[in-house]
């Protein structure tokens, strides 16, 4: 129910479970150092593979343009970069000749922001026929493809294992086929794998896994319990369980073997238990499936799961190395032992031997240690044995005479059976709906089998009238359609979705055939029907339990409601007789709301079947874009007063069909359950309304911050009433989301927005700490209550924007009197269980909004003669530079997007009107006239009307390795760079540029002020950010709020602050500006290791703690500097920040693809970017030339008219020529000079 504050975006990687497979036939890793480079290289793909004899590749239909554009081996792995076509691997063929099953394993990575037309295909050919090729692994490609990049369900995929058992043959031959189109989406082939089991495999399907193994825990050692988990009904005939030694002398020897009977299976619930049975049943109250001691020892061990003919020995025997292993876990006691089959280790607890190792998701296997945690000494809670048993569908009834008022479906198996974690569910036969669930009915924990092993779900009205029976669990009448359909019991965990995907783990199934033609049936079921030219009334097994999977076991059932029928609940069996999921009438007893939210981080009936009534005071049903449920309160005179306690809850009814409105008084029945922290009522069984306009569920008054971090708990599903105002502290996901950072008043009542607390203190210190937790405390989610899928809602309108033409809404105004329902959900597009939760509110009346932050057309005046910019041009892709190249690497995806980037770019630089400025973010294509930086000045000066602008030439093809490069552009007529001196870069040491960069090349560069004489230097960066790991030691973020990355920011620093202190450019001059986006806050470590090393920042000498360029998480501060030397600190006149980007909603940014249309605006530099741009105000106290002085000679008088004879007609470049004589400035002197000077002659002293 509750969750931390901290959020971050995820990053994630999905790996497949597999099998272990005893035997490698063939292997490539690519980790041999002579493969280092080998394949093909930038332009004219250069061809190396020299040595390499065991697989080709084929890169004719791509096109490898650039340097960076390569197709070879990288870091042990074979990397595809910035294809532009198809680049092909192929394997040698691989002899598979009489080695049984064979498996094919490829192990996949990607790094960078992909598209749909980034895609990976596998493909086989067994003896040299044609190529099968895999598609669609794991939801993550499509029909045509693998795996695919930005699919609307892979989460942008970060590891993939693909996996394929081959047909039997003589050979195979393995091809890999990569594409894609820039060079920051890399894509890796890591390994290829071929391997065998035994010609004799077992009749056990590979994916039985352990799932728990206790081994040691206090007392004597009477519990200990090996759990194995699988799909339902898998035989264990042929498996074998071991425990190997791993220490001292008796290293590999197997200390335990435990053969399995042609009887022992997985159970229907996937489980199978082997243990100490008096220990169990005393401390966890189940009976093993198989009775016996383990007695494992408490040191180093293996255990591993392997087929019983691959053994050689016994107990006492050594490894034999021809072991077919399944799966295996290593427990570990200290560095001295040795473990076997590669599997994984895990341990020690502390000092001790570890009690034992359970999953961390039942039979999730990606064959690491991170798949596993420990075991409890204590036989506590954390351990839990759980014993396979029997289940099947035993009779349904889905028609009848009458109305449907009688339908059930009687389950039937291993008495007291729990019924946890497995769901019923029924689908559609017919049409093109087929494939589609129906209805789903997920079982609980209080659920369970009868004494003589018998579940009832059905109508309770009718089979109390008809046969004097109360289901287990009721369902409305007409539960099921008259048509084809297929009911099956399945493993909840298995379910993905409204409709079948055939992943299902499935524990028994029944169809009933119509008798249209065309009709399907699902999961192999035993299809019973028609009953002549009829949709069949239902069936009933012939032995209760008897499942041999076929039409023989059933027969079909009358469509009489006479004795033919048997129905039997758990009650008719010796339980209770009491059904679970009777929902009586309005106004009989119901469960108090407050008494199922509890006081405590979640509920104290979760997993019980609950009925409640109270009054909706949310409703979201949508099951398109909404949370699929509504909020319901507890009437004002049924709250029970207690602050610590919620009195709302939310009600998860999915499409149930009873449709609510706010005000209504509803009686609902169903499961409690806790949704990723939010208490709910899921597994709907029924809802009634049961008055309109009812008594009133007053919304609670709620006062900010909290007290402590996750108070507002205790409101969770209620309606609140906020009552001071809140503040925009960020609205980056407003228009994809619907959701607003807020942020309350703080301790003291001052309002405002919430700032970094290492822009604020230094990391670590007690000030950061204190302002974080406080930052917490006065956080809340303003959301527009539409689901967020994986790639966001989209709303349109965009909430409180309004419709076009829309107003602005920035990070600073403000929201009064807001009044909605409090939820805990997510609040970012990770996938479930990497997402970022919190509290969220979802407004019931609607949000009104005052400005509080307002825009400013242009920045704050910085005074001085010179005017130094920095501005983050957020990937200022231009294509080819003739229209084409489009979708680019990084920016726009269409031209038409870079004329509307381009268009508020140029709105922001004209507006800036610096003297210089620096860029970040901008293509790194080089200097030529079709090149992005030669674009943008282009763009610029014709906005202008004239050649204001030039840019800084380095004289390279490009400027470091990235994508991505910074620039300087200044104004000629103001500056000059300085005669004497070069542009440089570093590019050595913390900024050594290639594939494993970590910081763009900074460019430095010193320039004169146009007739002062005065220099000054430069230096334009753009330091590694918090995102992705540099793999670097020490690199991962370390709790301080500092991010991922910080020890290579701090090494740039000190390595810049060094390396200027040798005058790289040439420059005498000691006064320097350092400026770009440095991917580090005010008071974090880059940035005062820069000022150790006697840079001042100008930010905070002018703006204070106020200052801020960026927002993330809610946060302000600024990563975008502005630092001088001691020498130029004097001498700055100004510093400041313009707002236009950071507090902007991104929804009015450039971008097409999410963005409705109507909200961008052309005319305004407003969210040109994601960054604010810095401006600083430098007086060099320079002599400026005395205007008409044209000899120098300190006076105007007519010397000077001599000398602009002189010169008359020359123009730059000739001899002849001065500037002091070209008073326009137009690069020739005429006469029109010589009109400018006379008045100034005129005006002389």
């Amino acid at each position: 129910m509750q969750g931390s504050k901290y959020r971050a975006l995820a990053t994630f990687g999905l790996l497949a479970a597999s099998p272990a497979w005893a035997t490698t036939l063939w292997q490539e890793d690519f980790s041999d150092p002579t493969l280092a480079g080998k394949g093909a290289t930038g332009p004219g793909a250069v061809m190396d593979m020299t040595g390499v004899s065991n697989w080709s590749i084929d890169v004719s239909e791509a096109s490898l343009s650039a340097d960076s554009d390569w197709f070879r081996v990288e870091g042990s792995g074979l990397e595809g970069r910035d294809l532009d076509g198809p680049a092909v691997w192929l394997s040698a063929p691989i002899d598979i000749n009489g080695h049984g099953a064979t498996n094919l394993r490829v192990s996949l990575t990607e790094d960078g922001d992909h598209e749909t037309t980034d895609i990976i295909d596998l493909a086989y050919a067994i003896d040299g026929g044609a190529f099968v090729t895999v598609t669609n692994w794991d939801n993550r490609g499509d029909a045509d493809h693998t795996l695919v990049g930005d699919q609307p369900d892979d989460g942008d995929w970060l590891s993939a294992e693909v996996e394929q058992t081959l047909p039997k043959g003589s050979s195979v031959q393995v091809r890999i086929t990569f594409d894609n189109n820039a060079g920051s989406e890399r894509l890796r082939l890591e390994e290829v794998r071929v391997s065998s089991g035994s010609e004799s495999p077992s009749t056990a399907a590979p994916d039985v896994v352990i799932n728990e193994a206790l081994l040691s825990h206090t007392g004597a050692d009477n519990t200990e319990f090996f759990e194995l988990f699988g799909a339902p009904g898998t035989p264990l005939s042929g498996l074998s369980l071991i425990a190997v030694e791993g220490e001292g002398s008796g290293a590999d020897t197997i200390d335990e073997r435990i053969d399995f009977a042609p009887t022992d299976r997985i159970g229907a619930n996937g489980y199978f238990l082997a243990g100490n049975a008096t220990g169990l049943n005393d401390n966890y109250g189940v009976s093993p499936n198989l009775d016996l001691d383990p007695n494992f020892e408490n040191g180093g061990v293996t255990l591993a799961l392997v087929e019983t003919a691959s053994l050689v020995g016994g107990v006492g025997n050594g490894l034999s190395g021809s072991e077919s292993v399944v799966d295996a876990v290593a427990v570990k006691e200290d560095n001295s032992e040795t473990f076997y089959f590669d599997a994984p280790v895990v341990g020690p607890d502390g000092p001790y031997f570890p009690a034992g190792v359970r999953r961390v998701q039942d039979g999730a296997d990606n064959d690491v240690a991170g798949d596993w945690l420990f075991a409890d000494f204590g036989l506590g809670n954390d351990n839990t044995p759980k014993p396979g048993f029997d289940l099947v569908i035993n009779e349904i009834l889905a028609s009848h005479s009458g109305a449907d008022n009688t339908e059930f479906v009687e389950l039937y198996g291993t008495p007291a059976a729990g019924l946890a974690g497995i769901s019923l569910i029924v689908v559609e036969g017919d049409g093109a709906s087929a494939g589609a669930i129906e209805r789903r009915i997920d079982f609980d924990g209080t659920q369970r089998l009868g004494a003589g092993g018998h579940f009832l779900v059905g109508n309770s009205d009718g089979l109390s009238a008809q046969y004097a029976i109360t289901p287990d669990l009721a369902i409305n009448s007409n539960f099921f359609e008259n048509s084809s359909l297929t009911v099956a019991l399945v493993k909840t965990s298995s379910l993905a979705g409204d409709s079948v995907t055939g992943d299902e783990l499935v524990i028994d199934a029944l169809a009933l055939n119509d008798g249209d033609s065309g009709d399907s049936f699902f999961f192999d079921a035993p299809v019973i029907g028609p009953d002549g030219p009829y949709f069949p009334a239902g069936a009933s097994r012939n032995v209760d339990g008897l499942d041999s999977d076929s039409v023989s076991d059933f027969s079909i059932a009358s469509f009489s409601l006479d004795g033919s029928h048997s129905p039997m609940s758990s009650g008719t069996d010796g339980g209770d007789g009491e059904g679970g999921g009777s929902v009586a009438s309005c106004g009989d007893p119901a469960e108090a709301i407050w008494a199922i939210q509890g006081s405590g981080a979640t509920s104290p009936q979760e997993g019980q079947a609950r009925t409640v009534e109270g009054i909706v005071v949310g409703d979201f049903q949508s099951t398109t874009d909404g949370l699929k449920g509504f909020f319901i309160q507890e009437e004002d005179a049924q709250a029970d007063g207690d602050p610590t306690t919620s009195d709302g809850l939310f009600v998860y009814d999915n499409g149930f069909g009873v449709d609510v409105a706010e005000g209504d008084l509803v009686r609902v029945s169903g499961t409690v359950t806790e949704y990723y922290g939010l208490t709910q009522l899921a597994s709907v069984a029924s809802v009634e309304v049961c008055a309109t306009n009812a008594a009133s569920a007053t919304p609670a008054p709620l006062t900010l911050p909290e007290s402590v971090n996750g108070e507002l708990e205790r409101y969770e599903g209620m309606q609140v009433a906020l009552q001071h105002p809140m503040t925009v502290s960020q609205n980056y996901f407003l228009g994809r989301y619907g959701q607003l950072t807020l942020s309350s008043p703080d301790d003291s009542g001052q309002a405002g927005r919430l700032f970094k607390p290492t822009n604020q203190y230094p990391a670590g210190t007690p000030e950061a700490v204190t302002l974080a937790e406080a930052n917490a405390r006065r956080l809340l989610i303003l959301d527009d209550g539409m689901d967020i899928g994986a790639f966001g809602d989209n709303p349109e309108p965009v909430p409180y924007l309004g419709p076009v033409p829309p107003m602005t809404l920035r990070a600073g105004d403000t929201v009064g009197n807001l009044v909605g329902v409090i939820d805990f959900g997510r609040i970012n597009s990770a996938p479930p269980g990497e997402e970022a939760r919190d509290y969220r509110l979802h407004p019931t009346q609607a949000p009104v909004f005052s400005e509080g932050n307002p825009r400013k057309a242009a920045p704050e005046t910085v005074n001085g003669d010179l005017t130094v910019a920095s501005f983050n041009v957020l990937n200022y892709f231009n294509g080819d530079g003739l229209g084409g190249g489009f979708p680019t690497a990084r920016g726009a995806d269409t031209p038409e997007e870079l004329e509307r980037q381009e268009r508020k770019i140029v709105q922001a630089l004209v507006a800036m009107d610096a003297d210089v400025v620096g860029l970040m973010e901008i293509e790194n294509d080089g200097y030529g006239p079709n090149s992005a930086i030669a674009n943008l000045v282009d763009a610029v000066n014709g906005a202008l009307g004239d050649t204001v602008y030039d840019y800084v030439d380095p004289g390279t093809s490009a400027w470091g390795g990235d994508a991505i490069a910074v620039g300087l552009i200044y104004k000629p007529a103001r500056v000059d760079l300085a005669g004497g001196t070069s542009v440089v870069g570093l590019e050595t040491g913390e900024f050594t540029q290639g594939p494993d960069q970590r910081h763009r090349k900074p460019m430095v560069a010193t320039f004169e002020e146009k007739g002062a004489g005065e220099r000054f230097t430069v230096v334009v960066n753009h330091f590694k950010s918090k995102g992705s790991l540099t793999g670097i030691p020490g690199d991962e973020a370390q709790g301080d709020g500092q991010g991922n990355n910080n020890l290579s920011r701090t090494n740039a620093a000190n390595a810049l602050a060094d390396w200027l202190t040798t005058a790289p450019t040439g420059s005498d001059d000691p006064d320097i500006l350092v400026i770009g986006d440095l991917n580090a806050y005010a008071e974090e470590d880059p940035i005062l290791a820069l000022e150790a090393a006697g840079y001042s920042d100008q930010i905070e000498a002018f703006a204070g703690k106020a200052g801020y360029s960026y927002i993330f998480d809610g946060e302000a501060g600024y990563l975008d500097h502005a630092l001088v030397s001691e020498t130029l600190v004097d001498r700055v006149t100004g510093a400041t920040e313009w707002h236009i980007n950071t507090d902007e909603p991104a929804v009015i940014d450039y971008d097409q693809n999410f963005n409705p249309a109507g909200y961008y605006d052309g005319n305004t530099p407003y969210r040109a970017s994601d960054h604010d741009p810095v401006l600083v105000g430098l007086d060099l106290g320079g002599v400026a030339p005395l205007e008409g002085d044209v000899n120098g000679d300190g006076t105007v008088d007519y010397g000077d008219f001599s000398a602009l004879s002189g010169a008359l007609g020359s123009v730059a470049g000739d001899v002849t020529y001065l500037e002091s004589a070209d008073i326009d400035g137009d690069g020739d002197v005429d006469f029109i000079d010589y009109q400018a000077w006379y008045p100034l002659y005129q005006a002389r002293d």
